[in-house]
């Protein structure tokens, strides 16, 4: 599995665009046709974007098992 995470600047009210791409692994070029592939993008506020990086952090040094990024903006 292949996971990407982007953060943008979206709106003048601090918005963060968050964009999640996930796909998985293509050994065989023979075989792209059976690449699976979702990217999502929604908005997040920069105190979502702390509770992550915390929660990811955790992850990275095994206190946590997972790292979830939660949107707060209705």
């Amino acid at each position: 599995m292949h996971l990407a995470i982007a953060f943008a600047p979206h709106d003048l009210r601090g918005n963060v665009r968050a964009t999640v791409h996930l796909a998985t692994e293509v050994w065989n070029g023979a075989a792209a046709d059976l690449e699976a592939m979702v990217e999502v993008g929604f908005l997040v506020t920069y105190a979502d974007l702390d509770q992550f990086a915390s929660a990811f952090d955790g992850l990275l040094t095994g206190e946590n098992t997972e790292a979830i990024l939660r949107s707060s903006v209705a």
